[in-house]
């Protein structure tokens, strides 16, 4: 899963046209979907790290913190603000 996902990551960072089909073809949504409470934290940073490629310039930045912060935060609370985890 992680390769693919830095696949995507980029593709959309290589040219703005690139981001913008797999943008335009939905493809945040199956992203946000990969987040879980058990994922791994380099699993989780290419996971960022692509979708902050996905998003980059599509939204206004207050949107795009907002309908991530909604899809990830319920999922990933724990472990963004509570676990201590030593890698």
């Amino acid at each position: 899963m992680k390769q693919a996902i830095w696949c995507l990551g980029n593709i959309a960072a290589d040219l703005p046209s690139c981001r913008d089909i797999l943008f335009d073809h939905g493809v945040v949504t199956p992203l946000l979907s990969q987040f879980r409470a058990d994922m791994k934290i380099p699993v989780l940073r290419t996971a960022m790290w692509a979708l902050s490629n996905i998003c980059f310039g599509k939204l206004p930045a207050e949107v795009q913190v907002g309908f991530c912060y909604r899809c990830l935060s319920s999922e990933l609370s724990h472990i963004i603000f509570f676990e201590e985890r030593v890698y």
